[in-house]
């Protein structure tokens, strides 16, 4: 029902997105055990229950790309600085097969593109692989800013050149759309924009921009 009659909400925004960002992480509510234990057990009895499920599918694939993340910064009550790092690219080869194990979502619901352009983003070792799957993207939905942004904030930090504006990466995409639909698709990348890193961090010119919140 979520992906369907609730993909989005009375003022056509998508909902998903938020969603499996909100159950997923340390912000997502939790018992009194570490967030990464609980919501392994959490999502495996999801999966379990409801074998048919892609929903659960995509929440344990963003559930093992948030927990990379943590082990990578010493965020874990385990966290081995020796090992933290080849520990990480465990769980973000496990996060990448269980979102590819759900890729029949990616045309259908942006939430999945929320996830593995994140993780494409981290490993930064396909660039080819990171552009194709932002430009389907924007084909796909020109209208989840939400989405989009996280695209370009993937652009913004990996190119060359780019060091100092974010709005490149997205003109880039924009191109293949038709005017009034590329004209709408900027301004709602630049709203999510200014929404995460507020007005004056969202400066195209990217002269105050800093990276420090999660995508």
């Amino acid at each position: 029902q979520l992906q369907t009659a609730e993909l989005k909400d009375e003022d056509g925004r998508y909902t998903t997105p938020i969603f499996f960002r909100s159950i997923t992480g340390k912000d997502a509510p939790q018992s009194n055990v570490f967030w990464g234990d609980y919501q392994k057990r959490l999502f495996a009895e999801w999966r379990k229950r409801f074998p048919e499920s892609k929903a659960a599918v995509l929440a344990e694939g963003r559930m093992y790309l948030q927990l990379a993340r943590a082990i990578r910064m010493n965020q874990t009550p385990d966290a081995d600085p020796i090992r933290k790092w080849e520990i990480s690219l465990e769980h973000y080869a496990k996060a990448r097969k269980i979102l590819n194990e759900c890729r029949d979502m990616q045309s259908k619901d942006p939430a999945w593109a929320t996830s593995y352009l994140p993780l494409l983003d981290d490993l930064a070792e396909d660039k080819a692989e990171f552009d194709k799957e932002a430009a389907r993207l924007f084909k796909d939905f020109p209208d989840c800013g939400f989405a989009m942004s996280r695209a370009v904030w993937g652009y913004r930090r990996r190119d060359p050149g780019m060091e100092r504006t974010w709005e490149t990466g997205l003109r880039k995409q924009l191109t293949a759309l038709p005017p009034d639909v590329a004209a709408k698709a900027y301004a709602l990348t630049f709203a999510e924009i200014v929404a995460l890193q507020g007005f004056f961090d969202s400066d195209p010119t990217g002269s105050t921009m800093r990276f420090d919140k999660d995508m």
